[in-house]
């Protein structure tokens, strides 16, 4: 059996192109992350652990797996590699202002549909919704997200 194994990156402030990477990598194993946290909170993960550490699984746990969480990081997902193109444009050794002037209108662009229409990974977390009893799958995680939790994605995809 072949592990496919993932470094998450730490991003640093001026550095989008970590930030993405890391963003991105967590978005792909978010799934296991919340499996693992669950395991480390209840003391059946692989480590042993102390009640110390499992009570900060626990609280990192709580925030992990939430819709707000979960949401946030898919429009990250989506938006960061169109600023990720952007950042690479200007960093160009020979920068040619037409070609940062076009990237700069198509960046623009894409971000304002984004607030218009799910992208792509905000499609597959975000867009599972049950009405009938507020039940939502996301990768595999049963979350249960309250109108405030979805408000508030809603209102960090206009921020971001």
């Amino acid at each position: 059996m072949t592990l496919h194994t993932s470094n998450l990156w730490n991003p640093h402030d001026v550095r989008w192109l970590s930030l993405d990477h890391a963003v991105s990598t967590l978005y792909q194993v978010w799934e296991a992350v919340v499996t693992a946290l669950e395991n480390d909170a209840t003391g059946d993960g692989l480590m042993t652990t102390t009640t110390a550490a499992q009570a900060k699984a626990k609280g990192i746990l709580d925030r992990v797996k939430t819709y707000t969480f979960i949401g946030s990081l898919a429009i990250l997902s989506d938006v960061l590699p169109k600023l990720t193109e952007l950042s690479k444009g200007f960093q160009s050794n020979n920068l040619n202002f037409n070609k940062v002037s076009s990237l700069l209108v198509l960046c623009e662009e894409d971000l304002e549909d984004m607030c218009d229409k799910m992208g792509t990974a905000e499609k597959e977390a975000l867009g599972k919704i049950d009405p009938a009893d507020n039940k939502h799958k996301v990768k595999g995680i049963e979350l249960q997200p309250s109108e405030h939790s979805i408000a508030e994605v809603e209102a960090a995809k206009i921020k971001f």
